[in-house]
């Protein structure tokens, strides 16, 4: 580091800079100077400051020169420099408040007004933001920052370590066959999710694959991305003129012609490639000029793999030579086609011991929930860093807010970074399915759907006597009919033209008694509705509703207040205003009826609150069932504080998502409710954050949550708009498989406690997704982990300062392997230090036999050392009254068993839970 100023002088900039709260500072002085460091100079004084992590090496570099500008993007601090490109700069920053790292990819200042890099930039976060896949990468946010006339535009993703391929490659060498074969395979499961999101990337290249630690491929820069319903003049690449958006090594031949008319099978021909390269160390045309490689593309046949490399297995090649067919139609004609493709090879050509460490199941593939991609710029750019950033300072101007820190042009000498905890991925479709547009599961979340007209039940056709047009669909018909026929409902009359189904013979009919409002009767294309769309429809019927005080219980059903239930919600926001949190109202929903529309409550805007004190609650001895159609989810609660859904029955059918929440749910219960038929989350609970006080917490009780595939989870914990979950309390559930886990955890959850829960046939009970986080106050209090490949599982070792974790009395009853995981980076001496001193891991109970020597990565459950582990034991063989899901004494523990009555000095308690 160069000598700027003196250490005087160096104090002052760090002061000005805000890196380091004062009183740190000047402890840290005081420590230094009574310890005899050398100090005397800026650059010892820097070090010095490294060392003991109050900066990091770039920001002492930066320090040095004089500058303490330019160091935050909002309310992220940036640590580093990560990579540049063309398009943008990559910076390591870290959330002020929650100290989380992430990526942030910021529009250098000099293209702010280049309406077409700022539209492309705008893109790639529209489309990663829609995205959520194990195999792609994750944004949290996207903002813009004002300095003085200047606006920064900046993508924030989350950052894990990982090398793209490329890198791997120019290495290593060419790859072998089987490990160059599973990484297209996954490219190919993500890229079939970004196509049947409506979306094509337009520049799959190796430098755009990246590999993290756990061997999972994740795609990155989306930013060349084109909706497949874009219209000509809408499209970018028409706007500006620019005919040929990509890279020229990896394109396809028609998209050398024209880049905005290209589809899906464009990503293929470059998927092709790119295993090309994986196999033979270069692309398939890397001699001449751009526009010699470009006509090569266009004409020529590349130099065979097998001339390449002789061992080559035909079949193989075969794949990859049909990816890289110069005719759209001579290639594999979907990515879930290539998928199927490599995933048979590998089943005939990986050795037994590959295939039990990398399943061939969709999305399983990806391996242990958690790391991420490489955040670059445009053409690839590296941005990845170890555990301490190294000095990185190539980056443009970015304006007076960011040119403080760039004085040179260094070498970027940073290691290549990686991005998103993976979610999981519906099955590939059926290999002639059409491309759909997809719910987006990242923020913001999707709005429930518009239904279609359907034919009203039987108990209700006599009974539509509401000024309001209604119409109905019993069960799981509605969600038949939007899946197979498109409805037009003509609203000037009481008049709906529909087409009949195309299989089965069934027919539907829209019942009208008055063309008014009708919440959820226009259909979309695809079946679904955005944020917009939705509040607008819900403001609709507020405007039609009388100006009427209706008390604090209103009903909805035949003959009651309401006969929707977005009528019941819309009343609410817009009538009933509390006074305080004593003042409340029940909405009241007769049971036995099927009600074709989800329940949409949204608190974001501040100009339309919806009010505390809620509760909506199905009214009767059989529960109401919530079966809207499209894929948008039954549920959708953001910002929902004091607000309790009580009692439903959610179908799911066809939906990724069941239950959507995200935001302050203070005080807020879901209780009570049957969840069935997702394909990847039951509950998608994005920073979801009870209150600190008792009666506070965000609570989940008496759930049942079915998933519907290997690939579900039961409910999803995750950050939102830079908030974790937190103060959240699972009580009383039950977890029944197919799923991949019960309950996922990502990112850095405080305060988080399940209990009293039944894990049946999940894979995993309790999965923490992400490595290396900080975790604090975990607690799994008297579960029964039942039916599994394991109990609980960690991605990584937590962060060193994670703590108060309490696993007690706890039951493993026919799990298959270790209790509980640690997937890398397990530290037997620092594992224990995560648990209570007082509590630890105690009483909990195995049915495995205690292994003699502990596999790697495997805590044993009892440790050594005060207070830890007590009573903890192996080998125990429980007895259950039922082990029947349908019993209502499912795993309940029978009269005697070791597990019913446990006594522990003058306590006494069970061990695991006690069934519903």
């Amino acid at each position: 580091m160069p000598i700027k100023i003196t250490a005087e002088s160096f104090l002052t900039v760090v002061r000005q800079s805000g890196l380091i709260e004062p009183e740190r500072l000047k402890k840290l002085v005081a420590e230094f100077r009574e310890q005899g460091l050398e100090i005397a100079n800026s650059p010892a004084l820097a070090e010095a400051l490294v060392e003991r992590g109050g900066l990091t090496r770039w920001q002492a570099d930066k320090l040095l020169q004089g500058r303490h500008k330019g160091f935050f993007l909002g309310k992220y601090r940036l640590m580093s420099l990560l990579g540049k490109g063309g398009m943008s700069s990559v910076y390591l920053a870290e959330h002020v408040l929650m100290r989380r790292r992430c990526a942030i990819k910021v529009l250098p200042a000099k293209r702010v007004d280049d309406s077409s890099y700022l539209g492309r930039f705008h893109r790639e976060a529209q489309a990663v933001a829609s995205l959520d896949h194990p195999n792609i990468v994750r944004a949290y946010d996207v903002d813009k920052e004002l300095d003085g006339q200047t606006e920064i535009h900046f993508l924030v993703m989350e950052f894990v370590e990982g090398r793209d391929l490329q890198d791997i490659v120019h290495k290593e060498g060419p790859l072998d066959f089987v490990r160059a074969a599973d990484y297209i395979r996954q490219a190919a499961l993500g890229i079939g999710h970004a196509h049947k999101s409506g979306m094509v990337h337009r520049d799959i290249k190796p430098a755009n694959l990246l590999i993290d630690k756990g061997d999972t491929v994740k795609i990155l820069d989306l930013g060349l991305a084109r909706f497949f319903d874009d219209k000509d003049e809408q499209s970018l690449t028409v706007a500006h003129d620019e005919k040929v958006l990509g890279t020229a090594d990896y394109l396809a031949p028609e998209q050398a012609l024209d880049s905005h008319t290209v589809d899906a099978r464009a990503d293929i021909y470059s998927l092709g490639c790119t295993l090309y390269f994986l196999l033979t160390g270069s692309p398939p045309f890397n001699q001449g000029t751009l526009a010699q490689r470009l006509m090569a593309h266009q004409t020529k046949a590349p130099p065979g793999i097998e001339s390449l490399r002789p061992d080559a297995p035909p079949s193989l090649v075969a794949i990859a030579r049909r990816m890289m067919a110069k005719q759209v139609e001579d290639r594999y004609q979907t990515a879930d086609e290539v998928w199927s493709a490599l995933s048979e090879w590998l089943a005939e050509n990986a050795d037994e011991a590959w295939k039990l460490k990398h399943p061939l199941a969709p999305g399983s593939g990806s391996g242990e929930l958690g790391s991420g991609a490489r955040h670059g710029g445009d053409g690839g750019a590296a941005a990845a860093l170890a555990a301490e950033p190294a000095v990185a300072t190539a980056e443009d101007p970015l304006a007076s807010f960011l040119t403080n820190l760039s004085a040179r042009k260094d070498e970027d000498t940073a290691p290549r970074v990686a991005a998103p905890p993976a979610r999981l991925s519906p099955a590939p479709p059926a290999a002639n399915a059409a491309p759909a547009r997809a719910v987006p599961v990242a923020r913001p979340l999707e709005a429930p759907p518009i239904a279609v007209a359907t034919a009203p039940p039987p108990a209700l056709a006599q009974q539509e006597t509401s000024p309001t047009a209604r119409r109905r669909a019993s069960g799981g018909f509605a969600a038949s009919l939007a899946q197979n026929q498109r409805a037009l409902v003509v609203a000037g009359g009481a008049i709906a033209v529909l087409a009949a189904l195309a299989a089965g013979g069934y027919f539907a009919y829209a019942y009208f008694t008055r063309p008014a409002s009708l919440p959820y009767a226009e259909e979309a294309d695809d079946g679904k509705v955005d944020d917009e769309r939705q509040r607008a429809q819900q403001q609709k019927i507020a405007e039609n509703l009388p100006d009427r005080n209706l008390g604090p219980v209103v009903t909805v059903g035949p003959g009651g207040d309401f006969r929707t239930i977005a009528e019941a919600v819309a009343d609410t926001q817009k009538f009933f205003h509390p006074a305080n949190d004593r003042e409340t109202r029940t909405i009241k929903v007769a049971g036995g009826q099927t009600y074709p529309e989800p329940i949409f409550i949204d608190n974001s805007d501040p100009s339309r609150p919806f009010p505390r004190g809620v509760t909506i609650v199905s009214d009767g001895p059989q529960p109401a069932v919530l079966a809207p159609p499209g894929s948008g989810p039954a549920l959708t609660l953001r910002r929902a504080s004091r607000v309790i859904v009580e009692g439903f029955t959610l179908k799911a059918e066809g939906k990724e998502v069941a239950v959507a929440q995200s935001g302050d749910f203070e005080g807020s219960r879901l209780r009570n409710l049957r969840i069935a038929g997702f394909t990847k989350t039951g509950i998608l609970a994005e920073g979801t954050a009870g209150g600190p006080d008792p009666g506070d917490e965000a609570r989940f009780e008496d759930l049942a949550l079915t998933g519907d595939g290997p690939e579900a989870v039961g409910i999803r914990l995750g950050s939102y708009e830079g908030i974790q979950a937190t103060a959240i309390v699972v009580t009383g559930c039950r977890f029944f498989g197919p799923m991949s886990a019960a309950v996922l955890i990502q990112d850095a959850p405080n305060d988080i406690t399940i209990e009293k829960s039944i894990f049946s046939g999940t894979g995993i009970g309790v999965r923490f997704a992400d490595a290396n986080q900080y975790m604090r106050e975990i607690r799994l209090l008297n579960n029964t982990f039942h039916d599994l490949d394991h109990g609980i599982t960690f991605a990584g070792m937590p962060n060193e300062v994670s703590s108060d974790f309490v696993f007690a009395r706890n039951l493993f009853a026919g799990v298959r392997g270790a209790e509980v995981v640690v997937r890398k980076d397990y530290d037997e001496t620092l594992f224990p230090g995560l648990f209570d001193a007082a509590q630890g891991l105690a009483h909990n109970y195995s049915d495995r036999e205690k292994p003699a020597v502990p596999a790697p990565g495997e805590p044993p459950l009892t440790f050594e050392g005060k207070g830890r582990s007590q009573g903890s034991q192996q080998g125990v063989k429980p007895a259950f009254r039922s082990t029947e899901r349908s019993s209502p004494e499912f795993l309940a523990p029978a009269a005697g068993s070791p597990q019913a009555e446990v006594k522990a000095g003058s306590e006494t308690f069970h061990v695991g839970a006690i069934g519903p």
